[in-house]
């Protein structure tokens, strides 16, 4: 949750030799730690960087645990956002088959001591770049280093291993759109909203694309992400051998090429602006539960001030655990499994509901939501929901692993690895203007937006021209499972 002050706080990374910055991790808690943030004691974790003639940058820590592992992240200079439609289906295609390479430990040169008992994992960062996450015995780091670089230099790429995951994936999106996997369900909501908001659509999602991947984009894939300048290696130790020696001679011996200019970013720009809502049906006859999201989204031009993201935390936090939830699911019962999402471009309400609830569910949650609107934040809740965000927050409990990736999303990304929640704690507890978190909350909803319910279910006759009649819906679209389908094929 502090996530969103803290980017505003930290300034980019100015690039020094041998820099040092550091974390400050909760160590004990107090009983009252709403009165007592100041005094909480921490354990200090210093980072210290060094960058390399490549422009390669090394951050580790020495850590006091006695555990022999490490934990280490690479992550990459270029990332989805340098290529063109086709190279991006062919990226996530990319990742599937070098991971495959450093799993299976059955390279023909490759395999040494090195390979095994290593715990190797990927993932995207919310720039759309990558990192692998590798964890293993600190005694055989060279080893695990040597391992790695020989399969980044030597990978081999086949196609019988490119059509395996091209055919899951087909049968991922089958089940998806034939609505017979219930955990993909939301995805495909998630992905309705955004395809009707902001006309963006999956280019994975297309047949066609995907049938036109071959060997030879994976290789050019793999040249300018693995061989790129700009590499980042976290590292955390938990002994008091320095291994920076075999951490500089492995990022050494990686071949280094370009970093290439980005030719996408995300932008947000509204196709279609209502603040009516228009709802649109995915009919599945044999669910007995309805699957509902309730959404507006919002275009970028509202420039959120550190103030305005803290504002925005206490208020989504008090929404959703002050009204939202004790009245959707407590008081009422008509719905279950709730969650909120609210971020700079979005605001939704999701839960499921029983087929004869649908009518009900939504228009309780409308009237919530105009009615905090209206209303805004009260003293009573401000004070409990601030209480409620410092103890849960300085409760956390984090794992080295878990530390890695935060550090690894934020050297990604350029920012100050720190992660002191102390001062965002402190800064919720000194809020007390309720007028001006009311004003965040007015101004945020008053931009120009999108308001969209979609449905995957089967809602009856009666709750559908309960729909209808709605004075907060505007159209009620129901699309069968077939027509559907046909029009989703159709995309490009």
């Amino acid at each position: 949750m502090y996530i969103n002050y803290i980017k505003y706080i930290l300034p980019l990374l100015v690039v020094f030799s041998n820099s040092v910055y550091s974390i400050e991790i909760f160590k004990k808690k107090s009983n009252n730690l709403y009165d007592n943030i100041h005094l909480i004691e921490r354990e200090q974790m210093d980072f210290n960087k060094i960058s390399l003639p490549n422009k390669s940058s090394i951050y580790w820590h020495n850590s006091s645990d006695k555990s022999p592992l490490f934990y280490l992240t690479i992550s990459f200079g270029n990332g989805l956002n340098i290529f063109n439609d086709k190279e991006k289906t062919a990226f996530h295609f990319f990742l599937q088959l070098l991971n495959l390479n450093l799993v299976t430990r059955t390279h023909p040169i490759c395999v040494n001591d090195g390979s095994d008992n290593l715990e190797i994992n990927y993932f995207y960062t919310t720039e759309n770049k990558v990192y692998f996450q590798f964890i293993g015995l600190n005694k055989n780091l060279d080893y695990h280093l040597q391992y790695i670089n020989c399969i980044f230099d030597n990978p081999q790429y086949f196609e019988e291993n490119l059509s395996y995951y091209i055919k899951n994936w087909k049968n991922n999106i089958s089940d998806k759109i034939n609505l017979n996997d219930s955990s993909l369900i939301q995805d495909l909501i998630n992905e309705e909203i955004s395809y009707l908001s902001y006309n963006k659509f999956y280019n994975l999602n297309n047949a066609k694309k995907l049938d036109g991947v071959k060997i030879k984009d994976i290789t050019k894939i793999h040249d300018k992400v693995v061989h790129a300048n700009g590499l980042k290696l976290v590292y955390i130790s938990t002994t008091e051998k320095d291994q920076l020696p075999v951490i500089k001679k492995f990022l050494n011996k990686l071949p280094q090429g370009n970093i290439y200019p980005e030719l996408y970013s995300e932008s947000n720009e509204l196709q279609k602006k209502s603040e009516k809502f228009d709802v649109y049906i995915l009919q599945n006859r044999d669910f007995k539960q309805n699957y509902i999201t309730i959404s507006q989204n919002f275009s970028d031009n509202y420039n959120f001030s550190k103030a305005d993201n803290i504002h925005l935390d206490i208020i989504s936090s008090d929404f959703k655990n002050n009204i939202f939830f004790p009245k959707i699911r407590s008081e009422t019962g008509i719905s279950y499994n709730p969650y909120t999402i609210l971020n700079d471009s979005e605001f939704s309400l999701v839960y499921e509901s029983p087929k004869n609830e649908v009518f009900n569910s939504i228009n309780i949650s409308l009237e919530l939501l105009d009615n905090y609107i209206k209303t805004g934040i009260s003293s009573e809740n401000l004070i409990n929901t601030k209480k409620s965000i410092i103890h849960s927050e300085a409760k956390k409990e984090f794992t080295n692993s878990d530390y890695l990736k935060l550090i690894t999303g934020k050297v990604s990304s350029n920012l100050i690895p720190n992660i002191d929640v102390t001062d965002y704690l402190l800064y919720i507890k000194n809020i007390n203007d309720l007028n001006k978190i009311n004003n965040t909350l007015n101004s945020f909803f008053k931009r120009e937006k999108y308001s969209i319910i979609y449905i995957i279910g089967d809602p009856n006759i009666e709750e559908l021209n309960r729909l209808k009649n709605h004075p907060r819906i505007q159209s009620v679209n129901l699309s069968t499972k077939e027509y559907f389908i046909e029009e989703y094929k159709k995309r490009k």
